[in-house]
């Protein structure tokens, strides 16, 4: 009887033991899987963002030499802008009624 007893206790301690392993594998397991999660979180976001910074540049480089050409010749240009009562002064002028473009420049 006493053999069985010690039996006995000792499967409850080895059932214990397995237990407690189970555990600590289990809180492993979750650990991992978190971890996995986040590294798989935080890799998405980085590509997500260099792609974002990749198509910026991309269209900074596009658009360079366009705002080059335009920016410059502003600079070179003046633009006089006419009004209605403009041509109308320039009509009474003009006994024809012809009015060109560079007549209402002065």
């Amino acid at each position: 009887m006493g053999d069985a007893m010690k039996a006995l206790e000792n499967k409850a301690s080895d059932s214990k033991r397995e237990m407690e392993i189970n555990a600590v594998l289990s809180e492993m397991q979750s650990m991992k899987s978190r971890r996995a999660r986040v590294s798989m979180d935080s890799m998405l976001e980085v590509l997500k963002r260099q792609e974002k910074e990749k198509k910026e540049f991309e269209e900074e480089e596009d658009e360079a030499p366009v705002k080059s050409i335009f920016h410059n010749s502003k600079q070179d240009c003046v633009v006089k802008r006419i009004h209605d009562d403009d041509l109308e002064w320039k009509k009474k002028e003009n006994p024809g009624g012809k009015v060109c473009p560079g007549d209402a420049i002065n």
